[in-house]
């Protein structure tokens, strides 16, 4: 299959052909598809760029493993989690060695304000909440969906999103209110109370 065909495939085709034939190839395309996501999230919990980037190599490294291991759903969720973790490991880790207390329980406070933020966690062990997540952001408008989407997995501000948009700075943060809102409205209509 030539790089062309390859880059017309899902996630999904990406991950089974992966599981199947081990062609690092295929991650490479999965790769440039979310490196700005993966970035994004270690951006959210390190202190420089660098570290950033350092960190999203090491969890680049470990894809190759871990996707032959697990079967995956959403990918994008996944991988925002696996990013996630990673980078709160290494950050406890740092406190342990004798790192910034103060900086890692910022980290902290900040992400669980997040995640409540959204009463929805993605945490490994609840999976079936990334796949309402998914199933929810679906549903929504396109504006409302990209809106969502560039704020919650790619951590990027309104400012941010309105610049790579052209949606003014109002209506971005109308559509991530409102996809919120549209969101929990759909699970808690098709799926029951979220916790």
């Amino acid at each position: 299959m030539n790089t062309e065909n390859i880059n017309q495939l899902t996630d999904q085709e990406l991950l089974l052909q992966y599981r199947q034939t081990s062609n690092r190839e295929l991650i490479g395309i999965l790769y440039q598809r979310y490196l700005p996501l993966l970035l994004g999230v270690c951006r959210k919990y390190m202190k420089s760029s660098a570290e950033a980037e350092d960190r999203a190599m090491e969890i680049v490294e470990q894809l190759f493993d871990k996707l032959l291991k697990h079967e995956i759903t959403y990918f994008s969720s996944w991988l925002h989690q696996v990013a996630r973790n990673h980078c709160l490991m290494y950050l406890r880790k740092h406190k342990r060695e004798g790192g910034d207390n103060a900086e890692f329980e910022d980290f902290m406070a900040n992400d669980m304000e997040s995640a409540e933020e959204m009463h929805l966690s993605l945490d490994a062990e609840r999976m079936p909440a990334e796949a309402l997540i998914h199933e929810a952001l679906m549903t929504l408008n396109e504006q409302q969906k990209i809106c969502v989407q560039k704020f919650y997995l790619e951590n990027m501000s309104y400012s941010e999103i309105a610049d790579a948009t052209g949606f003014n700075f109002n209506k971005v943060k109308s559509y991530i209110q409102n996809g919120k809102r549209n969101m929990r409205i759909y699970i808690e209509r098709n799926h029951g109370e979220i916790e």
